[in-house]
């Protein structure tokens, strides 16, 4: 082979091998992209690490359908375990925009944090496919707030959320009401003592809650068979929906109770009246007591509506 030929393929090499080291060496500096399902978590802060927060808890939207959900972010460790509503199908991600905020995911189920995104990143597709994905389940670590919006929903989730939600709200709302112990006026209760403890309105009814005690020494049967109200405005309203232990959803109940002694015993009925200015009512009850076949009215007067 001829000298100058030679030194020219040495020289190619040369070159070849060149370019491949700088290329090898910009590739191992530079760094190569990060999936955004698994990559791995950077530092972005001196007080980053790798742990979970030792107060976490559980912050459980799940039955919720909220417009938006506002994070704090944690430096140093990640929070709370989040629960996505199941009402939402799709959301939009949004962060703080101060110089130095930041945010990492880890997703509930996956062995490693998802990538960093700074406050000038993108940061969609870190927490949609989350697994498993009916449940979206995720911690956050970071600086500055996380936001998530909803953009698209689930009707069925929806109606189901909407329901639990009004179950919740109701149970609150009764949470707040006194209790205003009334016992009968008149009547015959020989053999058990009965008051009616509270009463407050839902809409267009009024809910009733009262105690009754057996005060025998045998386990006897107390039937609630109806009566009729009268309101402070003198409107008059018959009774026919009465439940032991309080719960009117349980359709296996029923209106007589067998009582066992000195054992107290919850009971609840429901009014049907509209009168939103009404104050106070006047309650008839009829009620038998098997232990001697005993049948009366039991009156109690007066009785405030929350």
């Amino acid at each position: 082979m001829p000298a100058n030929s030679k030194y020219a393929t040495e020289r190619g090499w040369f070159l070849f091998f060149s370019i491949l080291l700088i290329g090898v060496s910009l590739i191992r500096t530079c760094g190569s992209p990060i999936n955004v399902r698994s990559g791995l978590a950077t530092a972005p802060s001196p007080d980053y690490q790798r742990r979970f927060c030792d107060n976490r808890q559980t912050a459980d939207y799940g039955d919720q359908n909220l417009d938006k959900i506002t994070i704090p972010l944690h430096d140093g460790c990640y929070g709370d375990r989040i629960i996505i509503p199941k009402a939402w199908r799709s959301w939009q991600v949004q962060l703080s925009s101060n110089v130095g905020d930041y945010l990492s995911v880890w997703c509930v189920e996956e062995p490693n944090p998802r990538r960093t995104v700074p406050y000038n990143g993108d940061p969609n597709g870190i927490t949609s496919d989350c697994p498993p994905n009916h449940i979206v389940e995720f911690s956050t670590e970071g600086k500055g707030t996380f936001t998530l919006i909803r953009t698209q929903t689930d009707p069925n989730a929806v109606a189901e959320a909407e329901k639990k939600e009004a179950e919740i709200a109701q149970k609150n709302l009764e949470a707040t009401y006194k209790l205003t112990p009334v016992e009968p006026s008149a009547g015959d209760h020989t053999g058990f003592s009965i008051t009616v403890d509270q009463c407050f309105r839902a809409d267009e009814n009024i809910h009733c809650k009262g105690i009754v005690t057996n005060i025998t020494d045998a386990r006897t049967m107390l039937e609630l068979r109806g009566g009729k109200i009268v309101d402070d405005e003198g409107n008059t309203i018959l009774l026919s929906e009465w439940y032991y232990a309080g719960d009117p959803t349980n359709s296996q109940q029923e209106r007589g109770e067998d009582l066992l002694p000195n054992v107290p015993a919850n009971f609840l009925f429901i009014i049907h009246d509209p009168h939103q200015n009404v104050r106070t009512i006047n309650i008839e009850m009829n009620t038998t007591w098997y232990a001697r076949y005993v049948e009366s009215t039991l009156v109690f007067s007066g009785v405030p509506v929350q």
